[in-house]
Parts: structure tokens; C-alpha cells; sequence
């Protein structure tokens, strides 16, 4: 009676160190056991009852960390456009003091000082495109993209070449 009490307390203990992936291969060997006739659901029930709550409560531990690690990710992108909006202010910033120099020299000017210099030169040549349906093809590029949405209905009626259809990742609604 002893030996089996100590027994169980070993096996809850090695249940409780087992990972997701362990938990769910032993529940499956369990159940194939009982499908098999080789064990009762009798037999086993204290096993498969210990399993199968461990493998939930690591089911819901790795939802509190996917719910963790989302929060973690909007914060860091929340934080991320709050500095991108800083330094588009700082850029554009930048821009009209540079804007607001360049107005108040002369072209050809130039002044030193002991950590900058600057000088003021004549604009680079540019194109300005000013009716753009009077440009012959050769200046236009074209660029092209697929329509999955109407490719995917497509597949779905036939045969479609160069295409097939295909089943996508399975999906996981965590509410």
C-alpha cells in the first residue's frame, strides 16, 4: 500500500515536469491503450485524469504568456510610433531651419566656423513633369500585383494555371 502511494507521488511528479508536447503524446499513448483493449479506462483513469490536467494548466500558462507577450508587442509598438512621431518632428524640424538658411544665403556663398561650415551652391538639374499623359511609354514604368482574393475564388470554381490551391496554417481563436 506504501510502495503505491509513493508511486503515484513519483508519477505526479513526472507528469508536472513533462512539456506541452510530452503531455499530449502520453494522453494520446493512454487513450490508444484503452482503444486497444490492452488497459481499462478503469486502470488508468487516475493517469489519464492527472495528465490531462497538467496539460491544460500548461495550455493556460502559455496563453497567459501569448496574452503577455501581444501586450508587450502593442506597448513596444505604441512606443515605437510615439518615437517615430518624435522624429518626424525633429526631421521636419531640421528641414525648415535648413530651408530657412539656405533662404538667407547667397548662391556661391560659404562660411566656416569652428565646428561646421556651409555654402550655398546652384540647384542640381531636375525633371519637373508637368502633363504627365503627354510622356511617350518609355518614361513609365509599370508595375503589377496578383488579386489572391479573386485568384483564390477562382481556385475554388477550377483549375487555375500556374496557381493551386492550398490549405493555409491552422487557425487558433484564443478569447
Amino acid at each position: 500500500m506504501r510502495c503505491k502511494g509513493l508511486l503515484a507521488r513519483l508519477i505526479a511528479q513526472w507528469v508536472v515536469m513533462m512539456n506541452l508536447r510530452e503531455l499530449t503524446e502520453e494522453q494520446s499513448k493512454l487513450i490508444a491503450l484503452v482503444d486497444t483493449g490492452v488497459m481499462s479506462l478503469e486502470d488508468i483513469s487516475d493517469h489519464l485524469d492527472m495528465v490531462s490536467s497538467c496539460r491544460k494548466d500548461k495550455i493556460e500558462s502559455t496563453l497567459a504568456v501569448i496574452a503577455q507577450l501581444k501586450s508587450d508587442a502593442k506597448a513596444a509598438g505604441d512606443e515605437a510610433k510615439r518615437l517615430q512621431d518624435i522624429a518626424k518632428v525633429k526631421v521636419n524640424s531640421a528641414k525648415s531651419l535648413t530651408n530657412w538658411v539656405r533662404c538667407n544665403m547667397e548662391v556661391g556663398e560659404k562660411i566656416d566656423f569652428k565646428l561646421f561650415s556651409v555654402s550655398k551652391g546652384k540647384g542640381l538639374p531636375v525633371a519637373n513633369i508637368t502633363d504627365e499623359s503627354m510622356l511617350v511609354e518609355k518614361y513609365k514604368v509599370v508595375t503589377t500585383s496578383i488579386d489572391k482574393k479573386t485568384l483564390l475564388s477562382d481556385l475554388k470554381i477550377g483549375m487555375v494555371m500556374g496557381a493551386e490551391l492550398a490549405q493555409g496554417e491552422p487557425s487558433l481563436r484564443i478569447k
